[in-house]
């Protein structure tokens, strides 16, 4: 008896253990997607397989999403939900006893090398604001200036307004990658009476021989003032090589 006992023990879920399966996709920035996926060998290799995504994303972005994943194909198709900003960065996850399913989709990239270069980007907001901004990138074997993000912003006049940038940077040496990275937001506010403002974020810069690249992930939002509701947005990546 003792020894049915500890067989059947043993076969059973042990709480808290790790889903067998993992899947893993990278998310487009469109509606409707069917995207590749990459299963664990503890997948099964027929059938389907249907629930709900947790969708996450910048700023504070939370909200479900039904899917399909076929595990023949290794196809899974999903839409992404209304509250979710398709040209932005986002990550999506499900989570069961047998199953986890994780998708991550990055911002626009853009690469930069030795020399100088500006970017320039911008969105016309729900409410009909139009907002452009620019950022100067210079780059050697001993500097890296990331030059703050400029924005000329024009408001209908009707609301107060506030601008936020978010910024995100990671740095690589060749010492350790990353060796440092740092997350910050800075916040413009505007009264209603505004229809026209120009801000710059902060300019930042690593000096030495060791340099290697660094890394930023930029948001620039148009926001509400008063009910938080973001009326636009802008997100890219930028990957600036030393060396």
């Amino acid at each position: 008896m003792l020894a049915a006992l500890a067989v059947a023990l043993l076969s059973a879920p042990q709480a808290g253990a790790a889903p067998s399966c993992a899947v893993a996709a990278t998310g487009k920035h469109t509606r409707a997607q069917t995207l590749a996926v990459t299963l664990s060998s503890g997948c099964p290799s027929t059938g389907t397989q249907t629930g709900r995504l947790r969708y996450t994303q910048v700023p504070g972005i939370s909200v479900l999403g039904g899917f399909t994943l076929n595990y023949r194909t290794k196809l899974l198709t999903l839409t992404l939900p209304k509250a979710v900003w398709a040209n932005a960065a986002y990550g999506a996850m499900h989570t069961d006893p047998q199953t986890v399913i994780r998708v991550a989709a990055l911002p626009k990239r853009q690469e930069f090398g030795a020399g100088t270069v500006t970017v320039r980007g911008g969105f016309h907001a729900s409410n009909g604001a139009r907002v452009s901004w620019t950022q100067t990138v210079s780059v050697s074997s001993t500097r890296i200036q990331v030059g703050g993000i400029r924005i000329s912003a024009s408001f209908p006049g009707r609301r107060s307004m506030l601008v936020q940038v978010r910024m995100a940077k990671s740095y690589c040496s060749q010492e350790a990658c990353p060796f440092g990275a740092t997350t910050g937001t800075q916040s413009f506010t505007f009264p209603k009476t505004f229809t026209h403002a120009t801000m710059s974020s902060t300019t930042f810069f690593q000096n030495g021989t060791g340099l290697m690249s660094v890394r930023e992930t930029p948001t620039i939002l148009l926001r509400d003032r008063l009910s938080g509701k973001v009326l636009g947005r802008s997100d890219y990546l930028a990957i600036i090589r030393a060396s």
